[in-house]
């Protein structure tokens, strides 16, 4: 099983996350990375963070495609990007 993770900054191209996402099978966005997956029209199944980088429009939008949103504290010990390599490895362990 694969993981791919798009965080918040410079967003990925269309490109790359099209190579990454073909032998993938959940795409996980953190916080503002889904941003990104809004914009090139991308159905992840996380989206993990505080949700300081998205507004409720954002968030509707990213439920109606299906992901399921995992809304954390401001304030906290990890970062977004943190939280989602964390529900990675705890939610899709390799063997």
């Amino acid at each position: 099983m694969s993981v791919v993770i798009i965080a918040n900054g410079d967003p990925p191209t269309k490109a790359d996350i099209d190579r990454w996402l073909g032998s993938a099978d959940t795409l996980i966005c953190a916080d503002g990375g889904a941003r990104a997956a809004l914009r090139f029209d991308l159905r992840p199944h996380h989206v993990i963070g505080d949700f300081d980088s998205l507004d409720e429009a954002a968030l509707a939008e990213l439920a109606a495609r299906g992901a399921q949103l995992h809304r954390y504290p401001t304030r906290k010990n990890e970062t977004d990007l943190e939280l989602a390599l964390i529900f990675a490895a705890q939610t899709y362990p390799r063997p």
